[in-house]
């Protein structure tokens, strides 16, 4: 039963941006993870503000579970860079409950070093 298998479908591939911080609280873009399987669509949510409108996500990304991805991660796509805002797991919950995909807000960002 593969009805959530995206592998086929992640044709694209992106970078994983490691990030730390220096001693003055500024954060250092580290080790990148190069050739990362992934799609992506860009969209904007755009959501009323107080006598504006306010960006909320830029993009969707659908990225494989075993490539470590957290919330706050920077990925590298098509010399953008873009952080993770909140992860959407895909699962087959009936059959054996395991992560089948992982679907990612991002927003652009920009690189600070």
């Amino acid at each position: 039963m593969s009805l959530l298998n995206l592998s086929e479908r992640m044709v694209e591939t992106c970078s994983k941006v490691g990030n730390t911080y220096n001693a003055y609280g500024d954060q250092v873009f580290g080790v990148i993870t190069p050739n990362l399987a992934c799609l992506y669509r860009p969209m904007t949510t755009l959501q009323p503000a107080q006598n504006a409108e306010q960006v909320t996500i830029e993009g969707t990304f659908w990225l494989k579970p075993t490539d470590g991805w957290e919330r706050g991660d920077i990925i590298l796509f098509e010399g953008v860079y873009y952080r993770i805002d909140r992860i959407i797991t895909a699962r087959r919950r009936l059959v054996d409950n395991s992560i089948q995909f992982l679907k990612a807000e991002v927003y652009r960002t920009r690189q600070v070093s």
